[in-house]
């Protein structure tokens, strides 16, 4: 997800601390967005003349706007560094002509909601402010909004969340306002897609999509494992090599080679190494085996220009994940719901991964 952070700020107008909110969402991301599913440009001097140009070249997934407000107008600078006022009707004349679409739109700016009702034309979603907001709440709204989209949440998770801590740290009355185009649901939407685990038993999948019904918790209970297909998802296109593996002592073929004497063949069964290219972000091990518990996997990626990504899951966190938290297989229904968690229950209550008989 690109982010297109442009601000404006004429000498006749309070200063923004434009650059403590850059530095504070660098760090934070830094953090918690190792693999980048969010990229900032920042262009923190724009003058409103560059505006439509800059939107054209980098083509943002989000816009967002820091300046002040007045009477409802964006008061932007201009080459001369002389007030600029827009309001939302010119806003999103400016936006439509451009022709881009953004997938959201954020008002960085005191009471900037009756300019935001004009834009839900030229985004998907819009976040503004209805009454004035302090520095400090504006820095910590932004990490707080962006730091919950690198994770991953909907938009209504990361706005909700924003709002909240901002509100938390204003004495001053404050609040925000989400607003969606036609169609679009923020309780479903999530723009970025951070680097992680993913998992799934594909006897489960294959079910779901013919209509067939779900497994009871008897016959669950009564197999006692299940062939898992592990993979990743938000890998960087620019992604080389893949690196899966585990360090659980319970793998099986290890266990028993043990227990003979023999030194396990680990590489063979504790790890695999994919090299390819991502498609949509993911990468998938071919080759699902049986497991009887939970264990934790680790998934480690190489890319072109030389960096490296590690993340890590629970097995059963990563089959959550998969069809409760992200829904790869559409909303499912409360039978298969009740089926999926008593297969994710029965794997955590066991520690380890012992190869045993299938579902059939």
């Amino acid at each position: 997800m690109k982010v297109l952070y442009v601000a404006s700020n004429p000498p006749s107008q309070d200063t923004l601390a434009l650059d403590r909110e850059q530095s504070k969402l660098d760090q934070l991301l830094g953090r918690i967005d190792s693999a980048g599913a969010i990229q900032f440009v920042w262009r923190p001097h724009t003058i409103v003349e560059d505006l439509s140009e800059l939107i054209t070249s980098e083509a943002p997934d989000v816009l967002h706007v820091a300046a002040h407000l007045s009477q409802g107008e964006l008061i932007l600078a201009n080459e001369h560094d002389k007030d600029v006022p827009l309001s939302g009707t010119k806003l999103n004349e400016i936006l439509e002509a451009n022709g881009h679409h953004f997938k959201l739109i954020v008002l960085n700016g005191c009471a900037s909601a009756d300019a935001a009702v004009h834009l839900k034309k030229v985004s998907d979603f819009v976040i503004a402010t209805t009454e004035i907001i302090k520095n400090r709440a504006s820095i910590v709204a932004t990490a707080t909004l962006y730091s919950h989209l690198a994770r991953g949440h909907t938009v209504a998770r990361a706005y909700e969340s924003a709002r909240a801590m901002s509100r938390a740290i204003q004495l001053e009355k404050l609040d925000f306002v989400l607003l969606a185009a036609e169609g679009q649901n923020p309780a479903t939407t999530r723009l970025a897609e951070p680097f992680r685990i993913v998992a799934c038993i594909p006897k489960i999948d294959k079910r779901i999509r013919k209509g067939a019904r779900p497994y009871s918790e008897k016959e669950i209970a009564d197999v006692g494992s299940f062939n898992v297909d592990f993979g990743v998802a938000g890998a960087p296109a620019t992604t080389r090599q893949l690196v899966f593996f585990t360090d659980d002592e319970d793998i099986a073929q290890c266990a028993e080679a043990e227990a003979k004497g023999e030194y396990p063949d680990y590489e063979e069964w504790l790890s695999w190494i994919v090299r390819t290219s991502p498609t949509h972000g993911e990468i998938w091990i071919d080759y699902p085996l049986p497991y009887k518990g939970d264990l934790r996997w680790f998934a480690t990626i190489t890319t072109v220009d030389g960096r490296a990504f590690v993340t890590n899951s629970l097995l059963g966190d990563a089959l959550h994940r998969y069809y409760i938290d992200e829904e790869w297989e559409g909303p499912l229904s409360p039978e298969w719901k009740t089926a999926v968690i008593s297969c994710i229950n029965l794997l955590r209550s066991t520690i380890g991964a012992k190869r045993v008989k299938k579902l059939k």
